[in-house]
């Protein structure tokens, strides 16, 4: 319910999962990780940055692999 509500929700959700309940914490983030918000705003940049890095080519390649499955 707090995902359909948009960015507030987001940010309410990441509050919860942030004070570590037992169960709870693990589940909502497991949910941020797949909505396509995180995915597009957090992780799809994070990826392109260390894809883009030349001083780390391990990090390169793993980068390029988690972007291809996406």
């Amino acid at each position: 319910m707090l995902s359909n509500q948009g960015l507030t929700g987001l940010v309410y959700l990441m509050d919860i999962a942030n004070r570590n309940i037992v169960q709870l914490s693990n589940k909502i983030l497991d949910y941020l990780s797949r909505s396509e918000q995180i995915v597009s705003a957090i992780i799809v940049p994070a990826l392109l940055q260390d894809a883009l890095d030349q001083n780390l080519t391990r990090h390169r390649d793993i980068s390029l692999a988690a972007l291809n499955r996406l």
